[in-house]
């Protein structure tokens, strides 16, 4: 009787060690950001002085993105890691100054670059040229709007949030 004791003692014992066991953490995968890219991004650095726009600017970087995948990153976190290196100057410090939390969510990133860099002027011109829009006689709005996708005309899809 005493060795089924001892058994059963013996068994809750290991029960519990299993149970409380640590578990180290799955190690981080590693990975590589390709330097081509990275060189890439920040020969076209964006300073905020007027000479690049802000749209242009996130395009170039999701077009830079959509080129590779990287195992144990998410293409979001990519994103966001070629967007800071892809600022300069003034753009750099307003990039630091968002919090953390704004940071690390990539669309919270190109709305806050995209309102702050995005000139009162340039948005008055393309409500101006989205609220003046209307067919031609004879002509569908599906057609009118895709004779307006020419060069320097705005995109549809950059002013939804305008609407």
């Amino acid at each position: 009787m005493g060795t089924e004791v001892m058994k059963s003692s013996l068994l809750s014992y290991v029960r519990y060690v299993k149970k409380n066991i640590y578990k180290s953490p799955e190690p981080e995968r590693e990975y590589q950001i390709p330097t081509g890219a990275i060189n890439d991004v920040m020969k076209e650095a964006f300073s905020g002085d007027g000479s690049k726009t802000a749209l242009d600017h996130l395009q170039m970087i999701e077009e830079r993105c959509s080129l590779f995948k990287l195992s144990g990153i998410s293409q979001e976190e990519v994103k966001r890691k070629l967007f800071y290196l892809s600022l300069s100057g003034d753009a750099r410090i307003w990039f630091k100054s968002l919090k953390k939390a704004d940071r690390l969510n990539w669309e919270m990133v190109k709305k806050a670059f995209y309102i702050k860099y995005y000139s009162p002027l340039k948005a008055y011109n393309d409500r101006c040229h989205i609220y003046n829009f209307y067919p031609h006689p004879g002509e569908s709005i599906t057609q009118a709007s895709s004779l307006g996708e020419t060069e320097g005309a705005p995109q549809k899809e950059s002013f939804t949030w305008l609407i």
